[in-house]
């Protein structure tokens, strides 16, 4: 809303709190780590929005809700932990 890069960080909720707060330290860590290779790129895209007025456009948050035609299966599959591979 007020043309600022967000973010969020969101892990399952059946991992242990100890398991999603290292997936949240890792997430942020990646995160960090693209900000400093892309500095450049993330000070532009801030620029361009500032120049952007947000006044009387469609945003995101007004969507709605519609229901696919099928249902689709969740797979679940085992994952193997590999920090910063």
């Amino acid at each position: 809303m007020r043309n600022r890069l967000g973010l969020l960080v969101e892990t399952y909720s059946y991992a242990s709190f100890e398991d999603r707060i290292k997936a949240n330290h890792w997430f942020l860590e990646e995160v960090v780590d693209y900000v400093v290779k892309n500095g450049d790129k993330v000070r532009q895209a801030v620029a361009t929005a500032d120049g952007e007025s947000i006044v009387g456009r469609e945003l995101a948050v007004r969507q709605r809700l519609v229901k696919g035609p099928a249902l689709v299966q969740a797979v679940f599959a085992q994952t193997v932990t590999e920090r910063n591979p």
